[in-house]
């Protein structure tokens, strides 16, 4: 999973990408982008059955959306 930082424009503003779609809102201070996408990229865990990388809430979310749906637990 693709985590970075991408400046927005000519403003001086940054926003963290997860797998190129914005994840947060926008930052003025890029120190503050940067925090968001180490924190990212410290929940990045695979999915309990499918293997797939997910954006981990805690040790309570540890299954994919899909996975979830189709009750595969």
């Amino acid at each position: 999973m693709d985590v970075e930082i991408r400046e927005w424009g000519k403003t001086g503003r940054y926003a963290v990408h997860v797998d190129g779609k914005r994840y947060g809102g926008f930052f003025d201070d890029e120190k503050k982008a940067r925090e968001l996408a180490d924190d990212v990229r410290g929940r990045i865990r695979p999915c309990i059955t499918c293997r797939r990388e997910i954006i981990s809430e805690g040790p309570h979310h540890r299954m994919c959306a899909k996975c979830r749906q189709l009750g595969g637990w």
